[in-house]
């Protein structure tokens, strides 16, 4: 066993080291792989609308080349004015991808 530091101060045992004390290399190789991969950020998911949902319409009237008016938002959904306003919150945008 050959004590070094690598940058994140941990001693570093060679492969003959591992034999030594009794664990193969291939499982050190393993569970190395596995901490890479969890260490890597995901992939970022594209939201998906499921059809005839109040945010799949919301969604469309938003798209519209001239937007949505507090009024379209009104009629379609069949909510009351400051129940429109408060369910339109600016986070929705984000999180639904209109931003």
């Amino acid at each position: 066993m050959v004590p070094r530091r690598n940058a994140r101060h941990h001693v570093v045992v060679t492969d003959a080291g591992l034999l030594v004390v009794g664990i193969e290399t291939v499982v050190v190789q393993t569970m190395d792989a596995k901490r890479k991969r969890a260490a890597e950020a995901p992939e970022p998911k594209q939201p998906t609308l499921r059809a005839g949902t109040t945010q799949a319409m919301l969604t469309a009237l938003f798209q519209a080349p001239e937007g949505a008016t507090m009024e379209a938002i009104i009629a379609a959904t069949g909510w009351q004015a400051h129940s429109a306003r408060a369910r339109c919150p600016v986070s929705w945008a984000r999180s639904w991808g209109w931003s």
